[in-house]
């Protein structure tokens, strides 16, 4: 089975610079502001591929996350997303996702949208985890 390891799917439904401002100011506040994704050399940019996901949502009547989770299903059979949620409404939408097909011409559209975020995920903060992987068991469990 496939494994991706990403955030949250959160949502935002304000226009590009509404996207700006939450992603710049709220998030900061949240320990986003080391993610070099989030400074604002790069935020602005990448709110403007957001808003092209936001566009695609609103044509399909669902949401983005709704739209990253359907994305994430139809890339194979070894791949399988585990939202997580602490509110049984997005609980229902993420099942909902299931029922969001998107089009060969809607995967080629989404495809250079993921390839052209600035700034990297994780700062250099998190380069001691990131690409590591976890000892086994036996390596530091006493017997």
């Amino acid at each position: 089975m496939g494994a991706v390891n990403v955030g949250g799917v959160e949502e935002g439904d304000a226009g590009v610079d509404g996207v700006v401002d939450e992603l710049y100011h709220v998030r900061f506040g949240l320990g986003k502001a080391n993610m070099p994704r989030f400074h604002p050399e790069n935020v602005k940019h990448n709110a403007k591929l957001y808003e092209q996901v936001s566009e695609m949502a609103a044509r399909k009547g669902c949401t983005t996350a709704q739209i990253a989770l359907a994305w994430l299903h139809q890339q194979g059979s070894d791949v399988c997303p585990i939202p997580g949620t602490t509110k049984i409404e997005n609980f229902n939408k993420n099942i909902e996702a299931l029922s969001v097909k998107l089009t060969p011409e809607e995967l080629t559209q989404l495809e250079p949208l993921a390839a052209s975020v600035k700034g990297e995920r994780y700062g250099p903060n998190f380069a001691s985890w990131r690409n590591s992987e976890t000892p086994p068991l036996s390596s530091w469990k006493a017997e």
